[in-house]
């Protein structure tokens, strides 16, 4: 289904291609379903953009020094050089985007040693809300993009189980945030606004 939608949007946009994001820790740790999904997804490693998290998705700002979190993404860096995935992108993504900002130094530290990350994102600088206020900026020469949100979560799978039924989700569509987030913001960086970030 990812690469029919994939396929689908490049009808109407040029080389769209969706960037995933991995945790290695959890591969192969769900239902049967699950694991197949896992299989077909590194099937098609070469039909996607990656991104790394962290190898357990463990919130960075945790780590209380830097060579445990350059561990945590060495074994991270293992899991995608065994599966084909690449690890030239650049760019990464903090679980929960934890320390990008507020900066926890460490983060920005181990990510130039293990990934050489150049760009990441957060919805938090200078604040949360109102997300058109969001503003960029450069730390130990990682450029943090201002990150779009919209109300859209991955885990929410049915039409009916959105968050205060569907007539919110339609009045966001309509007129509302989903709606002006699109019309106002000429480019955008987005990402799962659950706390499941990027999966």
């Amino acid at each position: 289904a990812l690469l029919d939608t994939q396929n689908l949007l490049r009808a109407q946009i040029t080389n769209f291609t969706f960037n995933l994001g991995f945790s290695g820790k959890f591969y192969h740790t769900g239902t049967q379903e699950e694991d197949e999904g896992d299989d077909c997804l590194l099937g098609s490693v070469d039909e996607f953009w990656w991104f790394p998290h962290m190898w357990s998705h463990m919130q960075p700002h945790l780590f209380h020094n830097e060579s445990s979190l350059v561990e945590q993404m060495f074994l991270n860096k293992k899991f995608a050089l065994e599966h084909g995935i690449p690890t030239d992108m650049g760019y990464a993504v903090a679980p929960h985007h934890s320390g990008v900002y507020p900066v926890h130094v460490q983060l920005y530290e181990a990510w130039k040693k293990v990934w050489n990350i150049k760009i990441t994102s957060t919805e938090e600088y200078p604040h949360l809300k109102p997300a058109r206020y969001r503003r960029g900026f450069i730390h130990k020469n990682i450029m943090v993009l201002p990150r779009q949100t919209c109300g859209l979560f991955t885990h929410t799978i049915f039409y009916k189980d959105y968050p205060g039924g569907p007539k919110e989700l339609d009045k966001s569509i309509q007129g509302g945030e989903l709606f002006f987030t699109v019309v106002l913001n000429p480019v955008s960086t987005w990402s799962d606004s659950s706390n499941n970030d990027e999966k």
